[in-house]
């Protein structure tokens, strides 16, 4: 039903991947390209080639002189020859570096606006997208390798999951985080996608009262000391894990801790470098709750290694031989059914289900969307320069202002 969407693919040369998928099946492909591969037998039908790389600091790209895309000249672009990403680890260190005049861009944090924005005379311009249409999202760990566990019985209760999304506040986080430059996110599709229903919107909203009703309806009930416990007596607490160098997550889950803490549910943070938090996803699975983002749902059918039962980053539960639970089961028909109905009528009958059906069950329950700044040096020419919410960042046809030239 989305045929621009499934003729999305990127293409590969058959030489290489055919061979590799004949003699090594899926697996084959996969072993094609590892970290020690000369960056120069990497191919590419976009724009640049990868020329060089050096670990933990930069990666040179070369332009493709036969790309396909010519401009109204017939000149073809990129323009440049090389385009050179540095690798900084640091969020304080790359806007150090923007501001030494080292790097070409930079993406501003909310605390970076007061410092670079209103100053006399700056060689560089900061552009606004407005709301990002995607959202960071708190997700519980549903995967049976912990059913020993008492997190493993309290995550797959619905009403527990529920509980968490009215301990969630956003307007806090929207305040303290991002001051103000950012909203509340309870839609699951974003507005781009055709069947986006802004009337379809998650229900369980930051609301404490809420909170321990849900809770104390699957036994969870605070003893004399305020200390939240089930209904076998134990103390209600988890691990939230975030990315280490996130320093904005880390703000967020500081906050949801506090919120759960005022009505006794205990949130230990967990910081760990964002590889091994790759790695518990889809190797250990040995996590309990966590911040991420996955991106944004702009088509109805984008993810299906996400929101079907047996995908590999199936969040709380991946790979799933058949569907652990009925909710779930009901989306893996909807997904599919909906993929394959053209007439848009019945189309958004099933996606208006799913989507609704996700915002009840919260598997994934998302935060907020950030307001989006950019800085880019004055040097260029802005003339086709976009910077917006769907694509972010477009300057693949720009070029250097003759010297002299003003704004």
């Amino acid at each position: 039903a989305n045929p621009l969407f499934s003729t999305n693919r990127n293409c590969g040369p058959r030489c290489l991947y055919e061979t590799a998928k004949r003699s090594g099946g899926v697996q084959g492909v996969l072993d094609l390209f590892s970290v020690a591969v000369n960056p120069r037998e990497i191919p590419s039908m976009g724009m640049w080639f990868l020329g060089e790389y050096t670990p933990g600091q930069r990666l040179v790209f070369e332009r493709n002189p036969d790309y396909w895309r010519r401009d109204a000249n017939g000149v073809g672009v990129p323009y440049p020859d090389r385009k050179i990403a540095q690798i900084v680890a640091d969020d304080n260190t790359r806007f150090l570096l923007f501001k030494q005049g080292k790097e070409e861009s930079y993406s501003l944090r909310p605390e970076d606006l007061e410092e670079l924005v209103g100053r006399e005379n700056p060689d560089y311009t900061v552009f606004n997208a407005e709301g990002s249409l995607g959202a960071s999202l708190w997700s519980f760990n549903q995967n049976p390798k912990g059913a020993d566990t008492p997190q493993y019985e309290w995550f797959t209760k619905k009403e527990f999951r529920q509980a968490m999304s009215c301990l969630l506040n956003r307007d806090r986080i929207i305040s303290q985080t991002y001051r103000g430059l950012a909203e509340p996110k309870l839609t699951f599709f974003a507005e781009p996608n055709p069947y986006y229903d802004p009337a379809i919107r998650l229900q369980y909203l930051f609301d404490p009262a809420r909170a321990l009703a849900l809770l104390a309806s699957i036994g969870m009930t605070r003893d004399s000391a305020g200390v939240m416990r089930d209904v076998k007596g134990r103390p209600v607490e988890f691990d939230l894990t975030i990315p280490a160098d996130n320093a904005i997550a880390n703000d967020m889950a500081s906050i949801i801790a506090d919120e759960c803490e005022r009505v006794g549910v205990t949130v230990r943070l967990r910081s760990i470098d964002f590889q091994k938090i790759v790695e518990q996803l889809t190797a250990t699975y040995d996590w309990q709750s966590l911040i991420i983002g996955l991106g944004s749902n702009y088509w109805p059918s984008q993810g299906p290694n996400v929101w079907l039962s047996n995908g590999n980053l199936h969040l709380w539960h991946p790979l799933q031989v058949k569907p652990a639970t009925e909710w779930e089961a009901r989306i893996d028909y909807l997904y599919n059914e909906g993929s394959y109905t053209i007439d848009r009528a019945r189309a958004k009958e099933i996606w208006d289900e799913y989507q609704a059906l996700i915002l009840e069950e919260c598997p994934v329950i998302y935060l907020v969307r950030p307001r989006s700044f950019l800085a880019l040096r004055n040097r260029w020419d802005f003339s086709n320069v976009y910077y917006d919410n769907v694509g972010g960042l477009r300057a693949d046809d720009i070029w250097l202002r003759p010297q002299g030239a003003g704004l």
